[in-house]
């Protein structure tokens, strides 16, 4: 995983931020890393003509930058691919101007970035997380993820050897990382030929069966479905989202949910 973070956001209508921006935010942050060049956690910022342009550093290693580019009107209902490929444009303008300020970055390697990411057409697999068979240490898993602009696939892909064995699709969820720990942090081998996954929230069993290529969840909660591991998934319809929410908030302590309630923070 990277050293460091990246973010594409704007403040403008037809903007590139947003829940759609996070595949490109991830596939960037860790491109930037690939290629050594991850001096920094970046913000990106779209903004319109009321906003200055600049660059602000701090706190830490952190780098901020509001950069004026003219939005497409109707960004929203454009192709996919025309999506992508604007937000790559704004966010490499937005690099090349950070590397005239901070020498750290090549630019020749800020336009390889952007060639190769180009040339994958933002389709990109990474490993995310490996346990290793306590026995046979030749036999190793991995939670690999396809940041996709509409949600992040994950599976479940087995190697040996070195050598892939199978991939299967465990989980679709919303545009970031930050919900993996709660649902797929550890694992228990079962044999060779099976995986449980769980998670720190400790609400839902991830069941993977290598040979037969089956997945089964085992809901730990005393609702109908984990609410937590539902809310997470891309594609929620809005009232499943809302009874989901409900469950969820009905598990916190009351005060907690009061504090969830004055942070607006809630899904």
């Amino acid at each position: 995983m990277p050293i460091k973070g990246f973010k594409l956001d704007s403040i403008v209508a037809d903007g590139v931020g947003g829940p759609e921006s996070g595949a490109i935010s991830m596939i960037y942050a860790m491109t930037l890393h690939e290629s050594g060049q991850d001096h920094y956690s970046i913000i990106v910022n779209q903004i319109g003509d009321t906003v200055n342009e600049l660059i602000i550093k701090g706190p830490g290693k952190k780098l901020h930058i509001n950069i004026r580019y003219p939005p497409v009107i109707d960004f929203e209902n454009k192709p996919i691919k025309e999506k992508n490929v604007f937000r790559l444009e704004v966010i490499h303008q937005a690099m090349l101007r950070i590397q005239t300020e901070y020498k750290e970055y090549d630019r020749l390697k800020l336009e390889t970035i952007k060639q190769s990411i180009l040339e994958k057409n933002f389709n990109f697999e990474y490993f995310i997380k490996k346990f290793s068979h306590p026995k046979n240490k030749k036999l190793v898993a991995y939670i690999s993820v396809n940041p996709q602009m509409h949600s992040f696939d994950y599976s479940l892909v087995s190697t040996l050897d070195g050598i892939q064995t199978c991939k299967i699709p465990i989980y679709k969820g919303l545009t970031n990382t930050y919900y993996l720990p709660m649902f797929f942090q550890k694992a228990k081998w079962h044999g060779e030929d099976k995986i449980v996954l769980t998670g720190k929230e400790n609400i839902v069993e991830t069941h993977v069966a290598l040979v037969d290529k089956v997945v089964s969840y085992v809901n730990l909660t005393k609702y109908e479905k984990p609410p937590l591991f539902e809310l997470m998934k891309a594609g929620m319809p809005k009232q499943a989202k809302e009874k989901h929410s409900l469950n969820w908030r009905d598990s916190f302590d009351k005060k907690v949910v009061e504090i969830h309630d004055q942070t607006d923070n809630l899904p």
